[in-house]
């Protein structure tokens, strides 16, 4: 009786996105027939015999495209599949700053975008916490109504990669009434 081998193949949930990305592969090996055992190198430190993995993969500049390998092996005969599978892009840091945590109403703050890497970003959306929003890149917002606001800033990279930060504790007192 000749004895066959397997034929290592997969497929994966996704592959490309923002760090850290999550992928689950399928293993789609010939023939599946509970006699095949399975070892995979998933390119990011993570070696595994489970059929179906799932890990992460983060953003580093040194990896342009991870690399995957499965071995497959069947009736003492080992085959492998290596794939270069999976890029990840760098998430971006949002930050900004504002010219006063806490102002007297009304209120004029100037924000300004401090996101890195700045050259990647795409779109801006801020929203100020008052139900008013905008798409500036270093807007300028009046606050008439005296309370707490946190406002957040939503940005969107070349690669698609869309992440929100935030400021909490903007606070608009009263004014000083002359008397």
């Amino acid at each position: 009786i000749f004895a066959q081998g397997a034929n290592p193949d997969f497929t994966v949930s996704v592959n490309s996105g923002c760090s850290p990305l999550t992928v689950t592969f399928t293993n789609t090996t010939t023939p599946d027939d509970g006699l095949t055992t399975y070892q995979w190198d998933l390119g990011n430190g993570v070696i595994t015999t489970t059929k179906n993995p799932t890990t992460t993969y983060v953003y580093d500049p040194l990896i342009p495209v991870y690399e995957v390998k499965l071995n497959a092996r069947r009736n003492n005969i080992t085959n492998r599949i290596t794939k270069s599978i999976i890029t990840v892009f760098p998430t971006p840091n949002v930050r900004f700053r504002v010219n006063n945590n806490i102002a007297c109403s009304p209120a004029s703050i100037v924000f300004t975008d401090q996101t890195t890497p700045a050259s990647a970003i795409t779109s801006r959306l801020w929203n100020f916490g008052d139900g008013t929003t905008s798409t500036a890149a270093n807007p300028t917002h009046i606050y008439t109504n005296i309370g707490y606001y946190n406002v957040s800033l939503t940005v969107t990279t070349t690669n698609g990669c869309t992440v929100t930060g935030g400021v909490n504790k903007l606070r608009i007192i009263s004014g000083v009434t002359p008397n």
